[in-house]
């Protein structure tokens, strides 16, 4: 079409663009895009479908490839953007509310190879945070479980009185303030040693 307005390709039925030799008049060898009458728009690479477009939106088979400083973005505002910035990778919230992860099972923090946690997740129990996929902290039920030395370079506050610093397998030595008084309490076996 070399004159102004549109070129408009019209049919009654499906329209379909592909590739056919020379002794083929009636159909094609090999798909580029197929238009089906009341359906999807397919799109296709090297006969294999890429981009199907639905009545929900669309389906893509495979990788969607960006640039950097290029990638997804989300919302009217463009309120959530996931892209790479040449350095590094980035989830980037305007500010509209907030970044909610929602999951039925765990979730997981591995790193690059998928076979080191680094955190995990469980609905219904704990969370998990390791080092070098060694579990070293987690919350209970009753409360934290931590493995290994703890080094503060701050305090340790107990906030209230009736916190207590509890020591040994069965709570053996308590060390706390009741109030009035500070206590250092020995409930096990043995004798209580200052050495």
């Amino acid at each position: 079409n070399n004159r102004t307005g549109e070129l408009r390709v019209l049919a009654n039925n499906n329209i379909r663009l592909g590739y056919a030799s020379a002794a083929e008049t009636t159909s094609a060898t090999e798909n580029y895009l197929v238009a089906n009458y009341n359906g999807s728009v397919d799109l296709y690479y090297d006969n294999s479908k890429k981009f199907e477009t639905m009545s929900t939106g669309a389906y893509v088979e495979g990788y969607l490839a960006f640039p950097d400083n290029g990638g997804l973005k989300i919302g009217s505002g463009n309120d959530l953007q996931i892209y790479h910035n040449g350095n590094h990778s980035r989830i980037l919230d305007n500010g509209t509310g907030k970044i909610q992860l929602g999951s039925d099972t765990e979730v997981e923090i591995l790193n690059g190879s998928f076979n080191e946690t680094m955190a995990k997740f469980q609905p219904n129990g704990p969370v998990e945070l390791y080092y070098d996929n060694s579990k070293k902290f987690e919350t209970t039920s009753y409360g934290t479980f931590t493995s290994g030395t703890h080094a503060l370079s701050g305090n340790l506050d107990i906030a209230n009185d009736t916190g207590k610093i509890k020591l040994g397998t069965s709570a053996d030595l308590e060390i706390y303030h009741d109030g009035n008084q500070s206590i250092i309490r020995d409930t096990g076996t043995g004798s209580l040693m200052l050495q």
